[in-house]
C-alpha cells in the first residue's frame, strides 16, 4: 500500500485540523471522527457517519469488483458471512437489467 505523505491537506477527507486548528498537533481519535461526521451530518443534512463507510466499502468491493464475499468478510472482520452479508447492499443498475430480462 502506498500513502501520498505529499498530499495538499485540504484534499484530505479526515484531516482533523480542517475543523478545528486546535488539534493541529495531536493525533485523531476515535471523538474526533464521530464529531466531525456529526457536524458534516448536519451541514450537509444528510446521516453520514463512519460505520456507513463499512457498508460503502463492503458494497463496492462485492459488486464493482466482484471480490469473493469470504473475501470481504475477512477484511470487514467479521466472523459470519451472514453479517458481511447485511453489509452488501445491491446494486441499483444490477437490479433494473434482472428486471429487464422479464
Amino acid at each position: 500500500m502506498h500513502i501520498d505523505t505529499d498530499r495538499n491537506k485540504n484534499n484530505q477527507i479526515f484531516n482533523i485540523t480542517l475543523i478545528n486548528h486546535r488539534y493541529f498537533a495531536n493525533k485523531m481519535n476515535e471523538e474526533h471522527v464521530a464529531r466531525f461526521f456529526v457536524k458534516t451530518s448536519k451541514t450537509l443534512n444528510l446521516r453520514v457517519s463512519a460505520h456507513r463507510f463499512r457498508h460503502a466499502f463492503a458494497t463496492k468491493l462485492a459488486n464493482n469488483t466482484k471480490t469473493n464475499i469470504k473475501t470481504v468478510q475477512n477484511l470487514l472482520g467479521h466472523s459470519s458471512v451472514y453479517t458481511t452479508l447485511s453489509y452488501v447492499h445491491p446494486d441499483m443498475d444490477d437490479m433494473r437489467r434482472a428486471i429487464d430480462l422479464l
